[in-house]
């Protein structure tokens, strides 16, 4: 017969709240109703103080394994893994929590055996104890293989070391592909410092175009200025030719008016002198001639009219036309002024590109001559153990020394820190043949190597860190420190 194990505290809590809330439901129930006997009331408190007692007992053991598994985790960051939680047993969440603490335990302590077991059999030079991943779960098992293959290595070390002819063979054998390496490496950078070259070539040329360019959109905007300025002019003076068209206009109105008056007056004229009979001839003769006149200069008046409404018309469509093309030169010339905007951008952007390339340019430079310098160190190197190699670091010398005197002053000798590069090519190149000439004495003296090698070592990374400094500046947006030019 098993025996039923009690529900989780989450459940227990859940069961006593519930209790608890009809207790509390039930007594104002009856307090409201007024139907609750005397005895009820007393009966209450009993109730609550036994639900107080029962959530203090079934707490109290919670609590306690809480505070245990508190004192182990601080006893495991000390580094003593073998506390663990018992008497957990039917605590609910807080048993799972001790448990499966338990057994993160287990796998930790069981995980750092290994690797004590192992690397103290290593300390011994005994390499056939591999740690046991099996059993352990993810990371714990990976990280074991991990040293197991560590572990693998350093017998493969121990071996190595073990056998000065092996390391030796070893040795020759990097140095050998080392070289190999740099030379092809050398040779792609001088073929991307080329390439660089003619592309800034090319950017150069596009510059220059484009600067060509933006003249001639420049010029052409000048004269259509000036077309402009003609038209506008053409214009203003059609308007005001407009303007004394009107008035010539007006005044041959105003004599066409007087005509009729005249005509008019003579009809009058000739009326009374009708009437006044042979008295009036004479001045009838003179209101016909008058009326003739006032005819005729009517007649003039109004050819004269027509001929400058003829011409008025001719004037007005001359005006127009003159403001269609003040129209389309002030249209030409927004166009040319978006087309000269254009061609700024571009020059400018073009410069940016010229920046740009020239800066990769020398940075490749300075990688080949990076490399080179490199070369040089394992020539040396070589030489130490074979003198007879030092020609080919002596070669590399001169090669990478006409750089510095030819290509590199051409590039960067305007600039603060190129004056040390020499000086210091220099010493490394120095330290070099000492320590060769050092080692090829019937008795070398090997303290007197190691030290003309670290000062070589020391010049190198003084050589390199100057080469950085030639386009750092340029790297972070900035003009590198130029010398004053005399």
């Amino acid at each position: 017969m098993t025996l039923r194990r009690p529900p989780f505290l989450s459940t227990q809590f859940l069961l006593v709240l519930t209790g608890y809330n009809l207790l509390v439901l039930v007594t104002v129930l009856l307090a409201w109703s007024g139907l609750e006997p005397v005895w009820s009331l007393w009966l209450i408190p009993p109730l609550s103080l036994a639900v107080t007692v029962y959530v203090l007992v079934t707490s109290r053991r919670p609590f306690r394994v809480l505070a245990i598994l508190r004192h182990h985790i601080g006893l495991a960051r000390k580094g003593e893994l073998h506390h663990r939680t018992t008497r957990a047993r039917h605590l609910g969440e807080v048993g799972q929590v001790a448990w499966e603490l338990n057994d993160f335990m287990d796998l930790i302590e069981s995980y750092f055996k290994e690797i004590n077991t192992c690397f103290s059999r290593v300390r011994e030079h005994d390499f056939q104890r591999r740690p046991l991943s099996s059993g352990l779960p993810g990371v714990f098992a990976s990280s074991l293989d991990n040293v197991g293959e560590a572990i693998a290595a350093m017998e493969a070390n121990h071996r190595l070391l073990g056998s000065s002819r092996l390391t030796g063979e070893l040795n020759q054998l990097n140095t050998s592909h080392l070289r190999d390496d740099l030379d092809s490496t050398q040779n792609d950078l001088a073929t991307i410092s080329n390439d660089m070259q003619g592309i800034a070539s090319i950017a150069r040329a596009n510059a220059e175009q484009s600067g060509q360019s933006e003249a001639a959109a420049n010029s052409i905007g000048e004269r259509l200025d000036t077309i402009a300025a003609s038209v506008e002019a053409v214009n203003d003076a059609g308007q005001a030719m407009a303007r004394e068209w009107r008035g010539i206009e007006d005044a041959l109105s105003a004599i066409s008016g007087l005509a009729e008056q005249t005509n008019l007056l003579a009809l009058n004229a000739a009326i009374e002198a009708a009437r006044a009979g042979e008295a009036g001839r004479g001045f009838a003769v003179v209101a016909d001639e008058v009326k003739n006149l006032s005819t005729r200069s009517k007649s003039a008046a109004l050819q004269v009219q027509g001929t400058l409404a003829s011409l008025s018309s001719k004037v007005h469509d001359m005006l127009e036309r003159s403001q269609a093309a003040a129209s389309v030169a002030e249209d030409v010339r927004v166009s040319v002024d978006g087309f000269r905007s254009v061609f700024v951008r571009l020059a400018q952007t073009s410069h940016e590109v010229i920046e740009r390339v020239e800066h990769v340019t020398q940075q490749s430079a300075l990688s080949r001559i990076k490399m080179d310098h490199v070369l040089y160190k394992q020539y040396g190197y070589l030489a130490l153990a074979r003198p007879t190699e030092l020609a080919q670091a002596t070669g590399q010398y001169e090669r990478l020394t006409l750089w510095l005197e030819r290509e590199g002053r051409e590039l960067f000798a305007g600039l603060a820190g190129w004056q040390a590069l020499p000086s210091v090519w220099q010493t490394l190149h120095d330290s070099v043949i000492q320590a060769v000439r050092a080692i090829s004495d019937p008795a070398p003296d090997e303290q007197q190597v190691l030290a003309r090698m670290r000062a070589a070592e020391q010049a190198s990374r003084r050589f390199t860190e100057a080469l950085d400094a030639l386009v750092r500046p340029a790297a972070a947006g900035m003009a590198p420190p130029r010398l004053a030019l005399t």
